[in-house]
């Protein structure tokens, strides 16, 4: 067998893991659109008559690419969309949302292609530049900060500080991150410590450091500005962001300092975070005590970390809103190194959403982290049958690679040849060569080996 692939297959499976107006302003187009889990009135996976409407309204294009595998899509249609707080951005965008599993969205994700999901971004349809792009999920108020900042992009910056800022916005939406990094960092060199946009062009900045590769430069941003800002949700974003930096570098003192921020932003009294978030912070604890090689700290901050969120699973009102944190769960119990802690919860969900192919895939990684290897091989079995789109190739090899730790060589070969033979009515854009790539090795691999005697 492939025994270098068994280290390899848990992590795989367990993936299922952001001024004046220079002319008048037209309302949003009134035809008729399709709404899709949220008040606001998203035209769903039609960009050429979203975007044609939007030129002819003479307003920006809000674009949310998402999955139906992708928990954080999920909940961000469930929780942030349909937010009272969003309502008054309604008619100053049209809003289009983008399944990207579908292939007659291929288009514009070869146009528009993307690295993470949820990834949002304003456009300026008369051009179709992109304006601002915010790559992961995204609370209430960073969505509204983004539109803030395409609209500004679109209808004009003004001057001073604004056209800094949308100077910045737009040389990272084009994709120019270096640009990018230099002209936030301007940005804040020249603004006051009381401009109520700072801590946004903050956030902006650590992300685009981040991107750049500029790990110690995105950490002592983070440490230096952390002073200046007040205790608050985005404190603690600055924290998180800060610390993932820091764990890049080989720094152990500024390691050491922002994971006591992390920490201090967990503590009484309680900043008010969705629980995702939250999470989040719980999991860079973790991490850090991993980079540390400090074994009882990582069991210690896991157990925190898995603790909470079954707090907050037991108080979900629905099964859906557990079912959000149920990846959590599964990491959290991973790195406390006892998966049976989320078993019963993602059979749970598996029995309560029983069209989500993510419990089936997430419920044969922690089987398989048990040793029960049939059990995970029923429960990829379970997920073939749910799963379409690019998404489906990843479980057929997840669990071609089940199939062949089971000795069942033939069935493992034939299921490659089932994803192989599936992606070729999928787009280039949808399946990257990489993809096709790691298919097509593994599969000569299984077909070179001996046949196991009997």
């Amino acid at each position: 067998m492939l025994r270098s692939m068994r280290s390899a297959l848990l992590p795989l499976l367990l993936l299922a893991t952001a001024p004046a107006c220079t002319a008048a302003r037209v309302q949003a187009p009134e035809a008729p659109v399709e709404t899709a889990a949220h008040a606001l009135p998203f035209v769903v996976d039609d960009a050429e008559r979203a975007l044609a409407a939007a030129k002819a309204q003479g307003v920006p294009l809000f674009v949310d690419l998402w999955a139906p595998w992708c928990r954080p899509c999920l909940a961000m249609r469930a929780n942030v969309f349909t937010d009272a707080a969003l309502a008054r951005y309604g008619r100053r965008f049209v809003w289009l949302e983008l399944n990207t599993e579908l292939a007659q969205n291929a288009a514009f994700l070869e146009e528009y292609p993307f690295d993470v999901l949820p990834t949002l971004t304003v456009l300026d349809p008369r051009s179709g530049k992109v304006l601002v792009r915010s790559p992961g999920s995204a609370t209430v108020t960073q969505v509204a900060a983004l539109l803030e900042s395409g609209e500004r992009a679109y209808w004009g910056p003004g001057a001073g500080l604004e056209a800094e800022l949308a100077r910045a916005d737009a040389l990272l939406g084009a994709g120019h991150v270096a640009e990018a990094v230099d002209a936030y960092a301007r940005t804040l060199q020249l603004a006051p410590p009381d401009w109520e946009r700072r801590g946004r062009a903050l956030e902006s900045l650590l992300s685009a450091q981040g991107r750049a590769g500029a790990h110690e430069a995105c950490a002592r941003t983070a440490q230096s500005e952390l002073a200046r800002l007040e205790r608050s949700p985005r404190w603690a974003a600055v924290a998180a962001s800060g610390l993932g930096c820091a764990l890049e570098t080989k720094d152990a003192g500024l390691q050491g300092a922002l994971e006591a921020r992390v920490r201090e932003a967990l503590a009484p009294p309680l900043i008010e975070l969705v629980p995702e978030d939250r999470s989040a912070l719980h999991q860079s604890l973790v991490r850090a005590r991993r980079t540390a090689s400090d074994a009882p700290g990582v069991r210690a901050a896991a157990e925190a970390w898995l603790g909470f969120l079954e707090q907050e699973a037991a108080r979900a009102p629905t099964a859906e809103a557990r079912a959000a944190l149920d990846s959590h769960r599964v990491s959290a119990a991973v790195a406390l190194g006892a998966p049976e802690r989320a078993v019963a919860a993602l059979e749970q969900s598996e029995r309560d959403l029983p069209g989500d192919p993510n419990t089936s895939t997430r419920l044969a990684g922690l089987y398989h982290a048990q040793g029960r290897l049939a059990d995970a091989i029923a429960a990829s079995g379970r997920a073939v049958t749910k799963v379409q789109g690019p998404r489906r190739l990843r479980v057929l090899r997840d669990r071609a690679t089940l199939l062949e730790m089971a000795g069942r060589r033939a069935e493992a070969i034939r299921t490659l040849e089932e994803a192989l033979t599936y992606a070729e009515d999928l787009s280039r854009v949808q399946v990257p060569t990489r993809t096709r790539d790691a298919l097509e090795r593994q599969l000569r691999a299984l077909r070179s080996e001996p046949a196991p005697e009997h």
